[in-house]
């Protein structure tokens, strides 16, 4: 009997050995970040890829879960305001955003600014964050920014 129990024991080890270790992750498959206290680079904006070529100006936005407080960029501008997340189901409070001068990307400001508020859902596939609206219509879609260091 205590053979049995054993050789099982050994048994199941090296099956979560072999499928990544007691928390199932492998070296290859890297957890998807998570969505609050990540910093989530714009890649897409509805139907627009969002190419960015200086790296200080990249549209993002992070959440702070202790606040429920969005912060970010609209590419030239911070933006700050609060969110309501339970679950899947995400929403945004009105934005307040500097507003400086800006010499490009003032209309993907103002666009992004407008899909934040028409956000109701959330999901993570792949590492990317997708916004959706009451219709699930991908309204944004996101990078993880790796943390420096």
């Amino acid at each position: 009997m205590r053979r049995t129990v054993l050789g099982t024991f050994l048994w199941v080890s090296f099956l979560m050995a072999g499928a990544g270790g007691v928390h199932g992750q492998s070296a290859k498959h890297k957890p998807s970040a998570p969505l609050e206290k990540t910093q989530w680079k714009l890649t897409w904006l509805g139907r627009t890829k969002i190419d960015v070529a200086v790296p200080q100006q990249v549209p993002y936005i992070q959440l702070d879960p202790e606040n429920h407080r969005v912060s970010g960029s609209g590419g030239c501008n911070r933006l700050m305001g609060g969110y309501e997340l339970t679950g899947n189901h995400l929403k945004f409070t009105p934005m307040a955003m500097t507003r400086m001068a800006c010499l490009h990307g003032g209309d993907t400001e103002t666009n992004f600014a407008a899909a934040l508020n028409q956000v109701t859902s959330w999901k993570i596939v792949s590492g990317k964050l997708m916004l959706m609206d009451a219709d699930q219509h991908v309204v944004a879609r996101f990078l993880a920014v790796p943390p420096e260091g």
